[in-house]
């Protein structure tokens, strides 16, 4: 029994310090914000003809992504992976958008969908 438990014993010990080492280095990383979405302008929501452009103007700058919309629509915005990140309907105008982390992200607004680098 002693010759059992003298080999098991080094296995678990390094077993509980990969866990513990594993879960202290888990609290240690920032944990992501909350992506905060901001009005820049408003504009006249009045129905324009489809004159076929896209549903929406996509830019990025100072790590912010600025959305300018004709007409009322959902945006969705996904991480690479295909999680959802936040999601919001948006009025006729420009919106900001800043995401907790740099990154590769996918941004559906309405069936218009473009990829976003930060």
């Amino acid at each position: 029994m002693k010759l059992l438990s003298r080999h098991i014993a080094p296995v678990v010990a390094a077993i509980i310090l990969t866990v513990s080492s594993f879960y202290v280095s888990a609290q240690s990383t920032a944990p992501a914000r909350t992506p905060l979405w901001e009005v820049v302008t408003l504009t006249d929501a009045t129905p324009r003809p489809d004159s076929g452009r896209e549903l929406a103007d996509v830019a990025v700058a100072d790590g912010k992504v600025y959305i300018t919309v004709d007409r009322p629509v959902t945006v969705r915005v996904f991480s690479i992976l295909g999680q959802l990140i936040t999601q919001k309907q948006l009025a006729p105008g420009r919106h900001r958008l800043t995401l907790g982390n740099k990154g590769i992200y996918i941004l559906k607004a309405g069936a218009d969908t473009r990829r976003v680098n930060i």
